[in-house]
């Protein structure tokens, strides 16, 4: 009885294969510059928490004071944050569609609240919703 059942499945064709997904330039640069952005916070948030640290040792006040720990809370916060933008950067390469969504509610966000530069926030919200960016996102 098996051989029955392996002679059925090996004259079964085999299934076609998904031709791979060209990703647009526009998704590669947002997701490269969401690592860089990343970087950037980790990289300030570790500067910015060795030199208070430093400083605070120097005024030999070992228990922190309440301004310093806000500092170090600032720095680990921005670091966090920078750690979490690598992750949206690479799920934005992979062609994660939920990424797609989470960059264009970001964007929206800053746009409203005019942290960046509302010109480069259009950009990259137009990049994010162009029918070429939707199609990789959503693999067809």
């Amino acid at each position: 009885m098996p051989a029955i059942a392996s002679d059925a499945a090996a004259a079964q064709p085999a299934p076609a294969r998904r031709r791979a997904r060209q990703r647009p330039f526009g998704v590669t640069l947002i997701g490269v510059l969401d690592y860089v952005e990343g970087l950037v916070l980790i990289l300030g948030g570790l500067i910015i928490g060795v030199l208070s640290f430093d400083y605070a040792t120097l005024r030999n006040d070992v228990p922190l004071p309440a301004e310093d720990s806000l500092v170090a809370s600032f720095a680990i916060t921005t670091a966090g944050i920078g750690v979490l933008l690598i992750m949206l950067g690479r799920a934005t390469l992979q062609g994660r569609n939920g990424a797609r969504h989470l960059q264009v509610i970001l964007n929206l966000i800053l746009l409203i609240t005019v942290v960046h530069s509302p010109v480069s926030i259009l950009v990259v919200f137009y990049l994010l919703v162009s029918r070429e960016a939707e199609d990789y996102f959503r693999g067809r």
